[in-house]
């Protein structure tokens, strides 16, 4: 018998009793004592007295309901409850749905996110729009509710629509990861107003559309990390920034005229040895190779020129792009290329 929000309950190891205000996780409630205070308690320690539970109730089965239900329809409101305690263990049955329950008096739907799982919810529900998303909804859904996202009407009889809903799951205190949720659900507009496409559910007392979006059941296993000790004592004691080898600058000539010229500015590129320099007259000379480069470029009018800066502790890429602002504000200049460079690199655009 699972302890619900309302359930009049008895201490286990202690004396005394009190009604069960919130299920806190799915090992904790709150329980109002008889002197008027409210204290956490173990589930586990906690045994019925007298409350609402009645196991032959199919509604209560689903879980406290918020509003009143009318006996054709089920109208809810933004918030649901429909599962308090889902238990200390991982019931069979969580999942994460998203559901469409048609409006009898009109073309309409009401759009509902439920949550059958121990696991709180951040999410974002988009309809996918000429290649872009559009924010439908967002928000956080807590463990075993059902709320309503709003109207819906389906477009043309013969259109389809996506949905991304993406989302975390989390929990208080300790919990087991789980991979975040993302997902694209078609859509159909002839579908939703078929009713052989709705499908009966312990949700509602109306048959709806029903898409699953995460069932435990088929939960993936998560990644195993392997972590090579030796590489990363080595990568932690290593000096400078370490940079794959890569040949000399060079330029690509264009059909237009321009081209693509590539510096790298690593100081072992620069002079043959730098063991006797310290930070400041590096830096100078990397400085001063920037520039000749780039005036080099402008008057040549290259189309574009990376310079290759590294990570390190960002000062070189600090005075770099301090000398393009005050000095060279006819050009512009952005990151280059990621794949190419990951963020030891700056692209400049000679106009």
């Amino acid at each position: 018998m699972k302890i619900k929000v309302g359930d009049r309950v008895k201490f286990l190891n202690d004396t005394g009793s009190g009604e069960v205000t919130r299920i806190v996780d799915p090992k904790t409630a709150l329980v109002l004592v008889d002197d008027g205070f409210e204290v956490p308690w173990m589930i586990k320690d906690l045994v019925v007295d007298a409350g609402r539970y009645d196991n032959d109730n199919e509604e209560e089965e689903t879980g406290h309901i918020q509003e009143e239900v009318s006996s054709k329809k089920e109208k809810s409101s933004f918030s649901e409850q429909i599962l308090e305690d889902p238990g200390p263990e991982r019931i069979e049955d969580e999942e994460v749905l998203l559901a469409f329950l048609p409006d009898e008096s009109s073309a309409d739907f009401d759009a509902f996110l439920i949550n059958s799982s121990s696991y709180h919810l951040k999410y974002t529900i988009s309809r996918q729009q000429e290649g872009e998303l559009v924010l439908f909804h967002e928000g956080t859904l807590e463990a075993g509710v059902k709320i309503r996202l709003g109207g819906y009407r389906p477009g043309n009889i013969n259109d389809e629509e996506y949905f991304r809903i993406q989302g975390i799951f989390f929990n208080a205190g300790f919990f087991h990861h789980m991979p975040p949720l993302d997902v694209l659900i078609r859509v159909n507009a002839t579908e939703m107003y078929d009713a052989g496409h709705r499908q009966e559910s312990d949700y509602f007392l109306e048959k709806a559309i029903l898409h699953t979006l995460h069932d435990w059941r088929k939960r993936p296993e998560p990644p195993k990390m392997e972590i090579d000790t030796e590489a990363l004592k080595k990568a932690m004691y290593e000096k400078g920034d370490v940079q794959p080898e890569r040949p000399a600058a060079k330029i690509v000539p264009q059909s237009t005229g321009s081209g693509i010229e590539e510096v790298d500015l690593h100081i072992q590129h620069l002079v043959d040895n730098h063991t006797h320099m310290d930070n400041a007259e590096i830096l100078e000379i990397q400085l001063s190779r920037f520039r000749t480069a780039l005036e080099s470029a402008i008057l040549h009018k290259t189309g574009r020129i990376v310079f290759i800066h590294g990570v390190g502790n960002g000062k070189l890429k600090h005075e770099l792009r301090r000398i393009l602002d005050r000095e060279y504000s006819r050009v512009k200049y952005q990151d280059a290329s990621f794949k190419e460079y990951g963020f030891g690199a700056t692209m400049v655009l000679i106009r």
